[in-house]
């Protein structure tokens, strides 16, 4: 479902939120067209698809190869293990022990 859908609000229409980076290799992009990385990548270099809701911000990066491939390997090495307690704060569960 479109964040702008759930909210009811136009103001955001288009939005999206921003997912961790943690195991962005080994995860789906956000579009199921693009199932690698690298193309995920190439697809923001070239500064997306043109949309009525894109922010006039949003524009060709205008990498190079080597900059390009320098930012896939440091992505990639975002991928390991996570380590143990590493996910949210759990809630304390102790005050809805039962009473005797």
């Amino acid at each position: 479902m479109k964040p702008g859908a759930l909210v009811k609000k136009p103001l955001f229409e288009g939005a999206f939120r921003t997912c961790s980076l943690r195991n962005v290799a080994l995860t789906t992009p956000h579009s199921i067209s693009l199932k690698i990385l690298k193309d995920v990548i190439d697809f923001y270099v070239r500064g997306g698809n043109p949309n009525p809701h894109q922010d006039e911000l949003i524009h060709p990066l205008n990498l190079t190869e080597e900059e390009t491939a320098d930012l896939l390997e440091f992505l990639q090495s975002l991928t390991g293990e996570m380590p143990p307690d590493s996910g949210p704060p759990q809630p304390d569960r102790s005050r809805f022990a039962a009473v005797r």
